[in-house]
C-alpha cells in the first residue's frame, strides 16, 4: 500500500467520523515493528491498528489490557501458540528428515523432529531476549520427543498427514496438561548430593 492511499483512506474516514483524528505512521516493515516493540517495552501501544507487508496486526483498544506482558491472558495465548508451533516444528522435521533419509531410521527421524521443534523455540526465546523455555519450563522437551517418536512410528502404517496430525496434537496435549497440572521433572538444584 503506498502512502496515498492511507492518506486517501485518512480523509475518507475523517469525513465519515469527523469527531476522530486519524493518524498514521507510514515506514517498511522493520521500521513499524521497531516502533512497535519499543512502545510495547515502554507498556504504551499508540496504535489502534497495525498494518505491514506481513500479515496485518491489530490491536483493539478495548482488549490490549489483556494482552499485557504481565498478564494471565497473555500467558495463556503464549502457551498455547508455543504447543502449537512446537507441535507443527517437530512433526514438519520428521517429515524432512524422512524425505531425505535414505532409509527408515527412527533415531534420525526423532532427532530432527526434536532439534527442529526445540531448536525453534531457542532461537525465538534468544531474538526475544528471554531465557530459552527448554531451560525454565520443565516439561518442554520431552513431549517433542515423544510426539516425534510417535509420529515417526507410526509413519509407515498410517501415512504421513496421520502421523503428522497425531504427533502434533500428542505434543500439544502433553504441553497444556503440563502446564494445567504442573507436571515437571527434578532439578538438578533438586537432587541429592
Amino acid at each position: 500500500m503506498q502512502e496515498e492511499e492511507i492518506q486517501a483512506i485518512k480523509e475518507g474516514f475523517e469525513a465519515k467520523y469527523p469527531q476522530i483524528t486519524m493518524n498514521y505512521f507510514f515506514a517498511g516493515t522493520n521500521k513499524v515493528l521497531t516502533k512497535l516493540a519499543t512502545e510495547m517495552q515502554s507498556g504504551e501501544i499508540s496504535a489502534d491498528l497495525v498494518w505491514t507487508g506481513a500479515p496485518a496486526l491489530v490491536f483493539l483498544p478495548a482488549v490490549r489490557h489483556l494482552l499485557a506482558v504481565e498478564s494471565r491472558a497473555y500467558e495463556l495465548v503464549m502457551l498455547w501458540l508455543d504447543s502449537i508451533g512446537l507441535g507443527l516444528f517437530t512433526v514438519v522435521g520428521v517429515q524432512c528428515a524422512f524425505q531425505q533419509a535414505q532409509d527408515y531410521n527412527l533415531f534420525l527421524l526423532v532427532f530432527v523432529g526434536v532439534i527442529t521443534g526445540v531448536g525453534g523455540g531457542v532461537l525465538r526465546d534468544v531474538l526475544s531476549n528471554q531465557k530459552p523455555y527448554i531451560f525454565v519450563k520443565h516439561f518442554y522437551a520431552c513431549p517433542t520427543l515423544i510426539g516425534a517418536l510417535l509420529c515417526a512410528l507410526c509413519w509407515r502404517h498410517l501415512g504421513d498427514i496421520p502421523s503428522m496430525l497425531l504427533g502434533a496434537a500428542v505434543i500439544l496435549v502433553l504441553r497444556l496438561c503440563a502446564a494445567h497440572f504442573r507436571w515437571g521433572l527434578p532439578h538438578a538444584a533438586d537432587l541429592p548430593e
